[in-house]
């Protein structure tokens, strides 16, 4: 992988757009299981929407959130394999670890820079 001031905003661009189209798939996923599975999935589905509120600003403003973050730039290495973005599942995973902690998004991929070090 590149390291982060070597990405372009097209690279940007293109990780924002792999890690829409992996929220969307999975709300998808959501909606064609029903209530059942919506239910228990309930915490990722949260943790997911506030994962990808970051992912929704301009890429300026992306760029400057996320590229120090190892977590948001393992996207890029998902690219490098395919075209699909396994970001977001890659951080619930290590959300799901943390108690009843309730963070706003931006917060959200801070505390993921401090916990990938456990990883």
């Amino acid at each position: 992988m590149e390291k982060s001031e070597d990405l372009s905003t097209n690279d940007w661009k293109q990780a924002q757009s792999a890690v829409f189209k992996e929220y969307e798939d999975f709300i998808k996923r959501v909606q064609e299981n029903g209530v059942d599975y919506a239910i228990q999935h309930a915490r990722r589905l949260i943790n997911y929407q506030k994962l990808v509120t970051e992912w929704q600003h301009k890429t300026n403003i992306l760029m400057d959130d996320l590229s120090n973050n190892p977590v948001a730039l393992s996207v890029f290495k998902d690219l490098e394999k395919g075209n699909e973005s396994h970001v977001l599942s890659r951080a619930y995973e290590i959300m799901k670890k943390w108690p009843e902690f309730n963070p706003e998004p931006l917060t959200v991929w801070l505390e993921l820079i401090e916990d990938s070090d456990d990883e």
